[in-house]
């Protein structure tokens, strides 16, 4: 049976955080994911820590790729899914332990769901109300039904190196108006799990 969530990490030289982030996955309470590692240009140890949880996490799939773009990694990690559901994870960040349980309770409600986020500043914790619909939308806490995505198009534009969340989520805004008058993006207002660290 296939998983019913894939997490896309795309990682470039992130020796120093991506133990941490690894780690969170691992811990997760609901072992039904798959992980999509993208080691994009790395130079340092990402993919030697990468490849040693091949073990822990039976799902993990890791890509080698020659890009430098965020958005070009993130975008093979929507077209190699193999789930009903995608969700980013950046290489700094982590998630709590129920992260994976929250995103399956989320799989049939909207082509999108976004939640909130805490944000880690200096050891204080923050949670965060910023989701889809901030002033500068973006990735984190998101989730999205990856075959919604794949029938209006909406990937990343390789070329951009910062912003490239902004550009995707116009897209993803222009293909719901296109689709109906009533906005299908779900705001789950419950605990967050994603944890980015600043």
């Amino acid at each position: 049976m296939k998983p019913s969530n894939s997490i896309i990490i795309p990682i470039h030289n992130a020796e120093k955080w991506l133990n941490r982030c690894m780690d969170s996955l691992v811990a997760q309470s609901d072992t039904d994911f798959e992980v999509i590692a993208i080691l994009d240009s790395c130079t340092d140890n990402s993919k030697q820590i990468a490849l040693s949880y091949k073990n822990r996490l039976q799902s993990l799939r890791v890509y080698e790729v020659e890009y430098g773009r965020p958005g070009a990694t993130r975008n093979i990690g929507i077209q190699r899914a193999r789930t009903e559901q995608i969700a980013f994870l950046d290489c700094d960040d982590y998630y709590l332990p129920h992260a994976v349980a929250k995103m399956k309770a989320d799989i049939y409600e909207a082509p999108v769901v976004t939640h909130k986020v805490l944000t880690q500043i200096e050891g204080t914790n923050i949670i965060g109300d910023r989701g889809f619909f901030d002033n500068s939308p973006w990735l984190l806490g998101n989730t999205y039904n990856v075959q919604w995505l794949r029938q209006n198009n909406n990937l990343f534009n390789w070329l951009y190196y910062g912003y490239e969340d902004s550009d995707f989520h116009n897209q993803i805004s222009e293909s719901l108006c296109r689709e109906n008058d009533n906005f299908t993006i779900r705001y789950n207002a419950d605990d967050p799990f994603y944890i980015q660290v600043n």
